[in-house]
C-alpha cells in the first residue's frame, strides 16, 4: 500500500481499513495502513460531530445501524475535526506524513458536506457547494438542481451553451449562475472561442 502514499496525495480511510486479516481483527493493521493510531472501545452511540477546529457543530453523521465494533483516534500527532458525542474521543481527524497527508474516519455514513470538506481540503476543486448532483469533464457539466440558483464556481471563465434548452451564457469572475433553475437537469457545454450570438 506504499504506491498512493507519495506525491502530496490526500487519502481517505473509512471505519476498519486492513481490520480482517487472515481471518482474524487486527487494530494494529488499522494503524499501520492509514499512518494513525487506532484503538477501539465499547460500542455507543456512532453520532459524530464536526467542527474542523471551530467553535461551534457544523456537521453531523452517524451509522444508520448500531454496529459491533466502533473506533477512535488516540495519536498526539492527528488533528481532530469530530468527535463522538456520546464521549469527546476523537473520530475524524487528519495527520499530516511525509509526502501525503492521511484522513480517518471512524463512523461511515459521511455526508456530502463533509466529503466537501474533506475534498477542498485535498486541493480537490468544489464546482457546487449545494447537494446537487454533479457531473464534470473537460468540456461538459451536467447538474440536477434542487435549490432555485444555479451556482458553479468554475475554474475559468467560459462561454457556455446548455445543451437541452440551446440557450447560451457566459461566466463572470470564474461563476456561473442561473436562476429559477429549481428541479431542472442542464447540461452545459464549455468553450472559450468567442461566438457573436452568445449573450
Amino acid at each position: 500500500m506504499k504506491k498512493p502514499k507519495k506525491d502530496g496525495k490526500t487519502l481517505l480511510w473509512v471505519y476498519a481499513p486492513n481490520y480482517v486479516q487472515n481471518n482474524m481483527n487486527s487494530i494494529m493493521d488499522m494503524s499501520d495502513i492509514t499512518g494513525i493510531n487506532i484503538k477501539s472501545m465499547d460500542n455507543s452511540d456512532s453520532l459524530v460531530q464536526v467542527d474542523y477546529g471551530k467553535s461551534s457543530v457544523l456537521d453531523e453523521y452517524k451509522f444508520s445501524q448500531k454496529v459491533k465494533s466502533l473506533f477512535y483516534v488516540d495519536d498526539v500527532k492527528a488533528t481532530v475535526w469530530g468527535k463522538y458525542f456520546s464521549n469527546g474521543k476523537a473520530a475524524l481527524v487528519y495527520k499530516q506524513h511525509k509526502g501525503f497527508k492521511s484522513v480517518y474516519s471512524a463512523v461511515g455514513n459521511l455526508p456530502a458536506n463533509v466529503l466537501r470538506k474533506i475534498a477542498q481540503f485535498a486541493g480537490v476543486h468544489i464546482y457546487n457547494y449545494e447537494n446537487d448532483p454533479i457531473y464534470v469533464n473537460n468540456k461538459i457539466i451536467g447538474i440536477y438542481n434542487n435549490t432555485n440558483v444555479i451556482n458553479i464556481k468554475m475554474k475559468d471563465d467560459y462561454e457556455i451553451e446548455e445543451l437541452f434548452e440551446g440557450s447560451f451564457f457566459r461566466t463572470e469572475n470564474k461563476c456561473l449562475n442561473i436562476p429559477n433553475s429549481n428541479g431542472k437537469a442542464k447540461s452545459f457545454f464549455l468553450s472559450k472561442k468567442k461566438q457573436s450570438q452568445w449573450n
